[in-house]
């Protein structure tokens, strides 16, 4: 469980990096790889969750801040084909869907953004997207 989840986090179930990527293949799966494969240092700090009852096709995750860096949530909805991410403090939501060139590159650069006083030397920003 984590706070920043639906519902406190309450009825959910971590999941490792594999088994999210093996049971997930909605939209945006794809960014799974990508910040295993291009971001390393993020990659670190993400836990995966899953729920039976509360939006069971959906998968989350949480990428843990330190200090003042935000824990930053990420739901991908294969319904409505969007990758959501928000933080609690600060409070900020985006939500990047099909209607973006490159999804999964814009939301890897919305979430260093929200997570921006980890990374003061620009860290592994990757270029402007969509």
């Amino acid at each position: 469980m984590h706070p920043i989840l639906p519902d406190g986090g309450r009825g959910f179930e971590e999941r490792t990096a594999e088994a999210a990527a093996e049971d997930y293949d909605g939209f945006g799966a794809d960014l799974l790889t990508k910040l295993r494969t291009e971001h390393p240092l993020l990659s670190d700090r993400i836990r995966y969750f899953r729920s039976e009852t509360f939006q069971p096709e959906d998968l989350y995750a949480v990428c843990s801040g330190e200090g003042e860096t935000p824990d930053v949530a990420i739901q991908w909805d294969p319904q409505c084909e969007v990758i959501c991410l928000w933080t609690v403090e600060p409070k900020q939501h985006v939500e990047v869907g099909t209607w973006a060139d490159d999804p999964c590159g814009v939301a890897i650069t919305r979430l260093i953004e929200f997570r921006a006083r980890e990374w003061p030397d620009g860290g592994h920003v990757p270029p402007a997207v969509g």
